[in-house]
């Protein structure tokens, strides 16, 4: 696989210890633009490392509630020299992007202000049985994930997801948006014909409310992060159902939500 292929390049830089300069080669990580069309339209433009673009394509549309599953989707082209990715609905999918207000955004940060208009209450609320993680496993998951955020080691330019069952990490995905790598993850559950009620999402960057709403939109009952998450976010997964978990550091956690599902 070349380095293209990895979402990362090499370039000679200089590094200065205190008392000298020297060259060395250092590990960057890479950044496209993908335009997203939907029915024919571009939805967005989303900067991202170029890797996964399908998954990440279909986790945004997901993420925007303008796709249900896989069955929505009659097809989709992707054109890695364009930097786009090309998808077309069936007749029965929710109004097309000519009548959304998201339309041609530029989505490098994620933001959504869907959440302005209280559009988030149409979500189901998140199931109260299934997952249920002790503070050991919760540890212990996060420790696998961080180790396998191997293009964060390589260039430290990465936010990072992981989907979990509880006992293993099902899949990890890295970009230059923490957001892009959850939308990655949604993706990833729509091509595997996967629920997520009974699945985990392990985090490296702050919970913010887009990360909350994304993840309430596809029903997972439990986020782990290793940074504090926004008031606001707590308040928004205190009403989804959503147990909310932060600031993990060695041994320790904080528990924030629905801390149920953790045994408390």
């Amino acid at each position: 696989m070349t380095s293209a292929e990895k979402g990362v390049a090499s370039l000679p830089i200089y590094t200065f210890d205190g008392r000298h300069f020297s060259r060395k080669e250092a590990t960057f990580i890479q950044e496209m633009s993908l335009d997203v069309f939907l029915n024919e339209r571009r939805l967005a433009t989303i900067a991202c490392t170029g890797l996964h673009t399908d998954e990440l394509a279909l986790g945004y549309l997901k993420s925007e509630g303008l796709i249900r599953d896989a069955s929505d989707i009659r097809d989709m082209r992707i054109d890695p020299n364009a930097g786009a990715v090309h998808l077309l609905t069936s007749a029965a999918v929710a109004p097309g992007p000519a009548d959304n207000p998201f339309r041609g955004s530029i989505a490098s940060s994620g933001a959504r202000s869907r959440l302005a208009n209280g559009s988030h209450r149409l979500f189901d609320p998140i199931r109260q049985d299934g997952l249920k993680l002790s503070p050991e496993q919760v540890l212990h998951l996060m420790e696998a994930f961080i180790d396998r955020c191997t293009m964060h080691a390589e260039t430290r330019g990465t936010h990072g997801a992981a989907l979990t069952d509880g006992k293993e990490i099902l899949v990890v995905r890295e970009d230059i948006g923490r957001h892009n790598a959850i939308d990655m993850l949604a993706g990833y559950a729509i091509l595997h014909h996967w629920n997520c009620s009974d699945k985990a999402v392990l985090r490296t960057g702050r919970v913010s409310t887009e990360i909350v709403f994304k993840l309430w939109n596809l029903g997972v009952p439990l986020v782990v992060s290793l940074a504090a998450p926004t008031l606001r976010a707590i308040e928004l997964a205190t009403e989804a159902g959503m147990t909310l978990i932060g600031a993990v550091r060695g041994r320790s956690m904080q528990v924030y939500t629905h801390e149920r599902r953790i045994g408390l």
